[in-house]
């Protein structure tokens, strides 16, 4: 699996680092981490991209949206037609 630090995650998503920062401290996200740094796999990327569009569109904030998330899998919330999402079945609810 391929890790992506969190300078070149927030680049490529346009965003400041500290949004995923911010992100990992209202528990949406789950970094891993190595000798104290953040990385961001694939799919944790793709989740954040997911995860901004819902914000902006339904004009949640973090603490609401991750209060809605833990009983609605995010495909629900988007529209979206995966229901294979890896967020919902991987322990989200838990969250």
């Amino acid at each position: 699996m391929k890790y992506i630090p969190i300078g070149e995650a927030a680049r490529f998503l346009n965003v400041h680092p500290q949004t995923l920062r911010l992100y990992e401290a209202n528990k949406l996200v789950r970094p891993v981490k190595r000798n104290g740094r953040r990385y961001f796999t694939p799919y944790e990327l793709e989740w954040i991209r997911c995860l901004r569009e819902i914000l902006r569109r339904e004009r949640l904030s973090l603490k609401t949206a991750r209060k809605i998330l833990r009983y609605q899998p995010c495909w629900r919330l988007k529209g979206c037609r995966n229901r294979n999402c890896h967020r919902w079945g991987k322990g989200w609810r838990s969250r």
